[in-house]
């Protein structure tokens, strides 16, 4: 059965609807009257799912048609969060020599680390999918997926397909917290949130890259030829202005006709100029489409970060099913990086961008201390 079948059979059923497979890739059921009006079928109904045939009299359903969205609607808000606890042995691994972990992670261009010890522990993962929708002159539409470790903030994105895929291939392999485990409190809703504020929106930028880069391309191109265009009447404005200047007894009644022209070509060409930026104007909705929370064993590295006189305790899990540390996230733009700094008023994690020299006034400050404009200056970013 293929994949978006079997969704929407889960979905009919567990909304009490009597569904039956049937071939070639339909289904066959008997629908209660909410979802009859939440998906605008009959009592009685077929759906079809293949690309090429499906049961006769059967409605078509594909990810490219309105029946994401009635599925939606029909769900509400109900299955949106999931939480369960990691499954078999497989979660219960061990580095070799943990001390050589924070290597890697804590490759710092103004600070030092130490190794401050391990030991086996239990965290939550956080797994947020969303919806992207991004609109300018076209529109793309797109799923976008992060992983945090709720224990520290760090990213956990190596854990994105592991667990996505054991969901979908063995849902039922998932156990209960061992009694003898102990965890903080989850995040609440507004902690996630906060995360997302921070580091959220450079994933999506990520995302859109490509999508961004067309779209100033195009409007590249149409800026340039309004530009060539305009540029020409100008000159020809200009020149015609210019040949009655010249004349033994030039006739002021045409220079000024010469000169509204001119004027006239300037002021369409700023409000065509508005157009072409109203035209590729983006707006973005990110809409959270399901957020798995996950308990799991890991194995937990401790160090120390030094910058001059600050120390920052920290700590990094090392998870056995993909054999990969959480990796950092820049406290000031969210982002991934391969080298770090620390600031020096909270000792910040920070990308080399985040603690760059201010453009105006060259004082290098922290964009997460001072998020809006540099300390000094007050010039933003």
């Amino acid at each position: 059965m293929s994949d978006i079948r079997d969704i929407v059979r889960r979905v009919l059923a567990s909304e009490g609807a009597v569904v039956e497979p049937i071939e070639p890739e339909g289904l066959e059921l008997i629908a209660p009257p909410r979802v009859q009006r939440e998906l605008g079928i009959p009592e009685f109904a077929r759906l079809g799912f293949g690309a090429a045939e499906w049961p006769e009299g059967a409605a078509r359903v594909s990810l490219e048609s309105d029946w994401v969205d009635k599925l939606d609607a029909l769900m509400g808000d109900r299955g949106r969060c999931l939480q369960l606890t990691a499954w078999s042995d497989r979660a219960e691994g061990q580095p070799a020599h943990p001390e050589e972990l924070l290597a890697k992670p804590c490759i710092f261009s103004n600070a030092t680390h130490r190794f401050a010890g391990s030991e086996r522990a239990w965290t939550r993962y956080l797994l947020l999918v969303f919806k992207l929708t991004a609109v300018s002159d076209e529109k793309r539409e797109d799923i976008i997926s992060v992983c945090v470790n709720e224990s520290n903030g760090a990213s956990a994105d190596h854990l994105v397909e592991p667990i996505l895929g054991q969901l979908a291939a063995h849902g039922d392999a998932f156990t209960h917290l061992p009694t003898s485990q102990k965890l903080d409190a989850p995040w609440s809703e507004q902690e996630a949130a906060r995360w997302c504020a921070t580091f959220l929106p450079s994933r999506i930028r990520e995302r859109l890259a490509p999508f961004l880069s067309g779209m100033e391309r195009r409007m590249a191109n149409d800026t340039d030829r309004l530009h060539a265009y305009y540029s020409a009447l100008r000159s020809e404005a200009a020149a015609r202005r210019e040949e009655v200047r010249r004349k033994a007894a030039p006739e002021e009644a045409l220079i000024k006709r010469e000169e509204l022209r001119l004027e006239a070509a300037e002021r369409e060409y700023h409000a065509k100029i508005a157009d072409v930026k109203r035209k590729y104007a983006m707006s973005v909705e990110v809409k959270l489409a399901q957020a798995v929370r996950l308990a799991m064993p890991v194995h937990r590295v401790r160090g120390l970060l030094l910058r001059r006189k600050g120390k920052r305790p920290i700590h990094l899990d090392w998870n056995a099913l993909t054999k990969r540390m959480d990796s950092f996230l820049c406290e000031g733009c969210g982002g991934l990086s391969t080298t770090h700094a620390l600031c020096d008023d909270r000792l910040h994690v920070l990308c080399p961008a985040c603690l760059a020299a201010c453009a105006s006034c060259g004082t290098e400050f922290c964009r997460a201390c001072h998020r809006e404009a540099c300390p000094r200056c007050k010039t933003a970013g």
